[in-house]
């Protein structure tokens, strides 16, 4: 084997023949995503929610946070093992708040199978910061 060292042309080719065509031959679909994504996300006026896959952390390793006009989370956890060998995880989103949502109604929940919901909607204005909590339960998911 030789890990590490990429693969031949020959067997990128035979793995993604896409791969190696010109870009503007490629087709958007094939192209690989560089960010898994932000989750579920609805932003409307006087609304917003948004749904995160957190099931590699324990409730104590995400915050959830109000600044400003803007929604905050960030997950840290430590080296460990895994199947693997050890691996640490860290993620931070930051998502402005529609016009019309007040930022004092931000609720979040995390559900058993690791899915955090955070929701807002009512007029309303504040700048301060809070960190709001995260409720746990097999309701907590939903909405």
């Amino acid at each position: 084997q030789r890990f590490g060292e990429g693969l031949l042309e020959a067997e990128l080719a035979a793995l993604c023949p896409q791969a190696l065509a010109p870009y503007y031959l490629r087709a958007p679909s094939v192209a690989l995503p560089t960010d898994p994504g932000p989750g579920e996300v609805t932003l409307a006026k006087g609304h917003f929610s948004v749904l995160l896959d957190v099931k590699h952390f324990s409730p104590e390793e995400i915050t959830v946070k109000v600044v400003g006009d803007h929604v905050e989370v960030h997950a840290h956890h430590e080296e460990r093992p895994d199947e693997h060998g050890f691996i640490s995880r860290e993620f931070h989103r930051r998502y402005r708040l529609p016009e019309g949502v007040d930022p004092a109604a931000v609720t979040s929940g995390l559900s058993p199978e690791g899915i955090l919901s955070i929701q807002a909607a009512a007029p309303g204005t504040s700048t301060a910061e809070r960190t709001v909590p995260i409720a746990q339960g097999p309701q907590a998911g939903a909405k």
